[in-house]
């Protein structure tokens, strides 16, 4: 069994800034990408930003909607900059059919949008 990825963009840069922040974030953007090892651990290997405790992410699955504060596999959730996966040296041509076209929505992101890197 192996370690599947799913990126979930948020829209707003404000995630840090409590002051400015609504307090959630709704994973209603989300990018399933294939198991392609050197990809996933290109991505697992990015340096990553615990998400805020003050953040309540919601992901709607089979259950419905829930809260979550870890990933499905137990581990924090972590963001990382759209720039930064941008930034890989993984050419999309290596890549499968689904991921390059995920890997070419992402680098055609603003680079300073946090991407949640959901694990399950």
């Amino acid at each position: 069994m192996g370690l599947d990825l799913t990126l979930v963009p948020v829209r707003d840069t404000n995630i840090f800034n409590p002051q400015s922040w609504p307090g959630e974030i709704l994973a209603y953007d989300r990018l399933a990408l294939d198991r392609e090892r050197p990809l996933v651990a290109a991505i697992r290997d990015l340096p990553s930003t615990r998400v805020p405790s003050y953040i309540d992410f919601r992901w709607y699955g089979q259950e419905g909607l829930r809260g979550a504060i870890t990933c499905a596999n137990g581990a924090e959730l972590t963001v990382v900059r759209a720039g930064a996966i941008a930034s890989l040296d993984y050419p999309s041509e290596d890549a499968t059919d689904w991921n390059g076209a995920v890997l070419a929505l992402v680098r055609s992101l603003p680079p300073m949008t946090w991407i949640v890197l959901w694990w399950h």
